[in-house]
């Protein structure tokens, strides 16, 4: 088969990027979704968020800024805290693949 697996990185027509796990050429493991409002970085299963993750906004792109935990059933929020910065860094959990 031609589909890419294992790490990967690509771009999406409106310009969103994934990184990270993929099996048959699609989104399944651990990988990150860039979206030009939001970025969701946690698990997928065959191509849809699926499992424990989170949620970041640009406009809570400030020092502090929060992030939303999420568990994802196929794709839909089924659950919804927030952490701040630090705490997610004090506990080292769903820190970006590349932090910018």
């Amino acid at each position: 088969s031609d589909l890419p697996e294992g790490y990967g990185r690509f771009s999406y027509s409106d310009g969103s990027i994934f990184e990270g796990q993929l099996r048959a050429g699609r989104p399944h493991g651990y990988g990150q979704l860039k979206e030009q409002s939001r970025t969701y970085g946690g698990r997928w299963s065959d191509g849809l968020p699926h499992g424990i993750g989170y949620i970041s906004y640009a406009q809570d792109a400030t020092p502090g800024w929060r992030r939303y935990i999420v568990e994802m059933q196929e794709g839909r929020i089924e659950q919804l805290g927030t952490v701040t910065r630090a705490e997610l860094e004090r506990r080292k959990w769903w820190l970006p693949l590349h932090e910018s």
